[in-house]
């Protein structure tokens, strides 16, 4: 087991030179096929191009703390729950369309960006990612959003501004972190009364839904603090 550990440690680092003596060490050693195949997945599903044969530099690539793609069609695969490491992961203009339930188990992440894709539902288990901080889904097409996002304790900044949601679950209420909120650009009619005791909310967009006036007056008294922009 110890040597194992320590040939991940290789195979995970973030040095490609590193990454190679593992692969190295690989050629005598059974058992890590699986390994290999998930990262060769991964690189096809992020570059468009299955890497034969894999080298440290397509692995190193997936070893970084964030991982960012932009106007490249992208697919997250199960295999992403191999980036363990991953704090930030950035995906604008990928046309994604949706998210594996594996999102719920990188749990380093505290950034997941996905603006300008194509995406209609968010999976529950998102509400496993303990430390996310920051969630931006803007220019997308989610029509609602599940419960379970109330339980992202550690959440600051939420982003779902141009999708199509016409309710959002009381739920929200429970983001007591929360510092900004933008909403700006859905078909929203009423939004939940939680929203009004979100302690450090100092931001909220909603411009561009059919709210009633009297509806952003409560929220402008119920939120003193707060930055109430419509």
């Amino acid at each position: 087991m110890e040597h194992t550990d320590k040939l991940l440690q290789l195979l995970n680092s973030t040095d490609e030179k590193s990454v190679a003596v593992g692969l190295e060490i690989l050629k005598g050693r059974s058992g890590f096929d699986q390994y290999l195949a998930d990262y060769a997945t991964l690189y096809e599903c992020f570059l468009g191009v299955r890497p034969v044969p894999l080298t440290a530099a397509h692995l190193v690539i997936f070893n970084q703390p964030a991982l960012r793609r932009f106007g490249h069609q992208v697919v997250l695969p199960p295999e992403i729950v191999r980036l363990q490491k991953l704090q930030s992961l950035t995906l604008y203009n990928t046309d994604i369309q949706a998210l594996p339930s594996e999102i719920g188990q990188l749990t380093q992440l505290n950034e997941l960006k996905l603006n300008f894709n194509a995406l209609q539902q968010i999976p529950s288990e998102i509400s496993d990612l303990a430390q996310l901080q920051i969630l931006w889904l803007h220019h997308n097409q989610l029509v609602q959003l599940p419960k379970s996002i109330g339980k992202l304790q550690a959440l600051q900044e939420l982003d779902l501004s141009a999708n199509q949601l016409q309710t959002l679950p009381e739920e929200v209420g429970q983001l007591h972190q929360l510092k900004e909120l933008s909403l700006e650009g859905n078909q929203l009619t009423r939004l939940p009364s939680s929203i009004g005791h979100l302690p450090h909310l100092h931001q909220l967009y909603l411009s561009r839904n059919p709210l009633p006036l009297d509806t952003i007056e409560q929220l402008r008294k119920a939120l003193p603090g707060c930055e109430v922009f419509f």
